[in-house]
């Protein structure tokens, strides 16, 4: 693959211009979207309750920590073990063998062959058209892993990471409350 058509694959996935014909070459009009995209969703200031802008990446960054971890952490935990003694229903024992089965190598490979080729990445960075042309050199790598982890629970602390992304129902939110609006 040459540095044009790698040029090209990385503005198509970052404008998510889909319906784009393949070999269109127009890089310039991935570019333009991207940015226009970016651009719209980038949040540059946000109001803080005191009611003042604070304006910046890390300020935004530490509204937006403060507001979810308010709204996330409980003043008044619940002791929920009577919950469990009210539900009089259970999982038949034919339903329970069936999800207890372990996952399979085929599986796991329709399940990546499956998805869109140029959707957007995951937080390695690499579309998934990149397995299918790879799948032979790395096949065994993948499905070692992935059985693992879902198999055998294996710990995933070295590959997991939490990515959190906001996007506002409105345009322009002034405050962390107006981002589920």
């Amino acid at each position: 693959m040459d540095l044009l058509e790698l040029d090209e694959i990385y503005w198509r996935q970052r404008s998510r211009a889909i319906w784009l014909k393949e070999g269109n070459k127009n890089t310039w009009f991935f570019h333009k979207k991207a940015l226009a995209k970016q651009k719209v969703n980038t949040l540059k200031k946000i109001r803080n309750d005191s009611g003042d802008w604070v304006l910046g990446k890390e300020g935004v960054n530490h509204i937006l920590e403060d507001y979810f971890h308010t709204i996330f952490t409980s003043s008044n935990p619940i002791n929920n073990l009577n919950i469990f003694n009210m539900v009089c229903g259970k999982v038949p024992t034919h339903a329970t063998e069936v999800m207890s089965e372990p996952f399979h190598a085929t599986e796991i490979q329709n399940a990546l062959f499956v998805m869109h080729p140029i959707k957007a990445p995951g937080v390695d960075g690499l579309l998934p058209l990149f397995f299918p042309k790879h799948w032979s050199f790395m096949e065994k790598d993948v499905i070692q892993t992935t059985l693992n982890i879902l198999n055998h629970g294996h710990d995933l602390t070295s590959i997991n990471q939490t990515l959190l992304c906001l996007i506002s129902k409105q345009k322009n939110p002034k405050d962390p409350k107006t981002l589920n609006q």
